[in-house]
């Protein structure tokens, strides 16, 4: 290893560190992100050298701290920042909310620790902090070079680890820093990923307008719009909302537009959150991936056409789960979507009585036929009516055994176009999905290929 050249032996230990996915705040990755660089500095005087005096290997920060470390954490950080010289940074503070309140002591440290961080913020590129929100404020970005934010108040972890289920209530104004002011300072950092868990959109001091991705947790409807309206980049919006019903806004709020976007997934407790939603965005006319998984309470596919017919968007992938609406309405909503090549349906047993998925596998084979038979007669007058001319794939979970069967039947229908197969689900992720011939009486998905 003394033989080779500085840069060989640099790619050799860049190779040793794992990967870590910086825009998380804690996990395996990190802690043997840390140990890693430590560990190779301890075979020998040689490699402590190389490892400690090229800054590459000290630009991303992992701290997860506790009573049992936090002590000694203000001197690390520090040699660790003087390591890295004048690179950007990407640090990652977390701190579990069984951790806290913290003591006297460790309330010192962790400030000395977030004063080593605000001192030095003009370096920050990706800051990832996930805490309680009276450690949170104790922190403040001023960086120009900032591409990543993602702050998480973990103050409600308890409330998941007992399966309680907290009701929808907004974020009153809270300054997430004490000690200098988000609000006050002078050079507003514009990053292109937000991630925020639980917090105030005001509360992180920001320009919005170089935004690309988003991923949002537990937030103020307002600030969603909000987000919408002032991130004209935005391509990816991810949105979880873990709360009960019912929804409330605070202020009125006009019909949003968002030219850009071209990727939406929602997660939601109640379809209520759902409906104030897209009654409210007045059109994505250049969305191509949509996601909606609701929990309770039937999903609006009025609603959801409502929104494809303003937007005129080319949606090319759609993913649908919980409870659904009559089939009428299911496949009026698939209608509003011509370019669809991906289509994934999950109901449960909430669903409309009326619902049946047969209608829309045999819509989409008819719709098969009719392709095939126009691309023969060298003609391509699909019919207005047809759906999903485009389709290329189906994956369908059936919602109970007579929904299986009815879907199944179809397998020997002499109308039937394409292939219908069953695959169960990946029990181990080395091992193949398995392709089932006869029916199954399990928990499979439905995979259906309309022109083989």
């Amino acid at each position: 290893m003394a033989m080779l050249p500085l840069e060989i032996v640099s790619m050799v230990f860049y190779n040793c560190l794992p990967d870590v996915d910086e825009s998380e705040p804690s996990g395996e990755c990190q802690s043997a992100h840390r140990q890693t660089l430590f560990k190779v500095g301890a075979v020998c005087k040689a490699w402590r050298q190389t490892v400690w005096n090229i800054p590459g290997f000290w630009r991303y920060i992992p701290l997860e701290l506790g009573p049992s470390n936090i002590t000694d954490t203000p001197p690390i950080v520090t040699s660790w920042m003087e390591r890295a010289r004048h690179i950007p940074l990407s640090i990652s503070v977390f701190v579990s909310h069984r951790d806290c309140p913290l003591s006297d002591t460790g309330l010192k440290n962790f400030i000395r620790i977030a004063n080593l961080f605000n001192t030095s913020s003009s370096r920050l590129e990706n800051i990832v902090l996930k805490m309680p929100t009276n450690l949170l404020r104790l922190f403040a970005a001023q960086s120009p070079k900032l591409k990543s934010i993602s702050i998480y108040n973990n103050d409600d972890e308890q409330l998941i680890f007992n399966n309680l289920k907290e009701p929808y209530k907004p974020w009153v104004i809270v300054s997430y820093s004490e000690r200098v002011g988000l609000a006050n300072l002078n050079t507003k950092p514009r990053p292109s990923t937000l991630s925020i868990n639980r917090v105030l959109l005001k509360s992180v001091h920001a320009c919005w307008d170089n935004l690309v991705s988003v991923d949002t947790k537990d937030i103020n409807l307002e600030d969603i719009f909000e987000i919408l309206r002032r991130a004209p980049k935005l391509r990816e919006f991810q949105i979880y909302e873990s709360r009960s019903p019912p929804y409330t806004l605070t202020e009125s709020i006009p019909h949003v537009p968002q030219n850009d976007l071209e990727s939406l997934d929602i997660i939601c407790e109640s379809a209520e959150f759902l409906n104030i939603l897209f009654s409210r965005i007045s059109q994505l006319p250049w969305l191509t991936s949509l996601m909606i998984d609701v929990r309770i309470g039937q999903i609006d596919c009025k609603c959801i056409a409502e929104l494809m017919k303003r937007s005129s968007c080319p949606l090319d992938e759609f993913v649908i789960t919980g409870p659904l609406a009559a089939d009428s309405d299911v496949l009026s909503m698939l209608k509003a979507m011509p370019y669809l090549t991906y289509l994934h349906i999950s109901p449960n047993n909430k669903s409309d009585p009326n619902y049946t998925a047969k209608n829309i596998f045999e819509c989409v084979s008819d719709t098969t036929r009719r392709r095939d038979a126009e691309i023969e007669s060298e003609q391509n007058n699909m019919p207005s009516d047809a759906l999903l001319p485009y389709l290329e794939f189906l994956s369908y979970f059936p919602n109970g055994p007579e929904d299986s069967k009815m879907i199944w039947d179809l397998k020997n229908t002499s109308n039937m176009t394409g292939v219908i197969q069953a695959r169960c689900p990946d029990i181990d992720v080395c091992r193949c999905t398995i392709e089932v011939e006869m029916r199954p009486q399990g928990p499979f998905c439905i995979h259906y290929l309309p022109s083989g």
